[in-house]
């Protein structure tokens, strides 16, 4: 997602202009978690700035810094004190589901009544399984094994990024040793426990997953998301067409323009006599002439000038200022 991410952390990019971590938070205390710890880096003050303590979403959050990206098993590592003994769930916070997350929960619970396992995975079939985690199972769907983004994927089964773990897990990554990208893999340890002889869960995801590290996800989950939620209420004009579904904050400003479909527009961004489609416009950006923008992601304060009968693709970060389609 660079350049956007030199600036902001990803899991604050919005959704249907809702930060997607804000929606993880959210399925948490849906489900009844209320007690949350995000690990945070380098924009850890932005990340705090958006959640703060958690009331507004239900819950209460406390923050663990990680001075450096050295593994989810790390995460779950420095997290120790927080976590004491209590099963939990490790959720990444720029993931989106659409049914949430009760279904892997109550399957987790489920396991972990009737067959004491000790952990729970998450999955779903993908095209291109080598650029995860990718899980082995056998014909009634237990875990056999798991794979960290191998070359030669032995399933089309990813892991997507929600796991739940018992105590277990603890004495697991104790056993584990970087891997050769330096880093305490999640993935290792879940090997460990079934090294240990422990049972390890499993599920399919139902409906649509993304992983929104890249741009097209990024776009597509915004467009899924926007297909089942309502537009934002907007003020039409007479030389302003809206082609639904689209997000559009009531301070954004649109003249002799068209929106849509699958168009976000954050708080205070100026369209005039441009064409906007399949696009996330961030705050206080603002696009003019009368070119099209589509498949495009425009961040904070940029501004974009566009050309007559051009149609122009962009990601941007925070503060450009470009012309395009000349």
């Amino acid at each position: 997602m660079r350049p956007l991410t030199h600036s902001v952390a990803k899991q604050l990019l919005p959704i249907a202009n809702v930060p997607i971590i804000h929606r993880a938070i959210r399925q948490m205390s849906e489900i009844g978690i209320h007690e949350v710890a995000i690990v945070v880096g380098g924009t850890a003050e932005q990340v705090k700035a958006s959640i703060g303590d958690g009331s507004q979403f239900g819950v209460n959050v406390c923050y663990i810094p990680q001075d450096q990206p050295l593994g989810l098993a790390h995460c779950v590592k420095i997290a120790r004190d927080f976590l004491r003994d209590d099963d939990f769930v490790m959720f990444l916070g720029d993931n989106m589901f659409e049914d949430g997350l009760q279904k892997i929960v109550s399957q987790f619970e489920t396991n972990r009544a009737g067959l004491n396992a000790a952990a729970h995975v998450a999955v779903k079939q993908v095209p291109n399984p080598s650029s995860f985690g990718v899980a082995v199972v056998d014909n009634n769907f237990q875990l056999l094994s798991v794979e960290e983004k191998p070359i030669s994927a032995r399933s089309n089964l990813a892991l997507v990024g929600t796991y739940c773990f018992t105590s277990a897990i603890h004495k697991a990554i104790d056993s584990i040793s970087p891997s050769p990208r330096g880093e305490l893999e999640i993935t290792d340890a879940i090997e460990q426990l079934l090294k240990d002889g422990l049972r390890v869960g499993v599920s399919e995801v139902p409906g649509w997953w993304f992983d929104t590290g890249n741009p097209a996800s990024f776009l597509e989950c915004n467009a899924k998301v926007l297909e089942a939620s309502v537009a934002y209420s907007y003020n039409s004009t007479p030389d302003v067409l809206i082609i639904e579904p689209c997000a559009i904050d009531p301070s954004a400003t649109l003249s002799n323009c068209t929106i849509g479909p699958n168009v976000s527009i954050g708080a205070a961004v100026s369209v005039n006599g441009a064409t906007i489609s399949n696009s996330v416009l961030l705050e206080q950006s603002s696009i003019s002439g009368h070119g099209a923008i589509t498949d495009s992601i425009v961040g904070k304060r940029s501004l974009i000038k566009t050309f007559p009968n051009t149609v122009s693709r962009v990601i941007l970060g925070d503060d450009c200022d470009v012309e395009v389609g000349s």
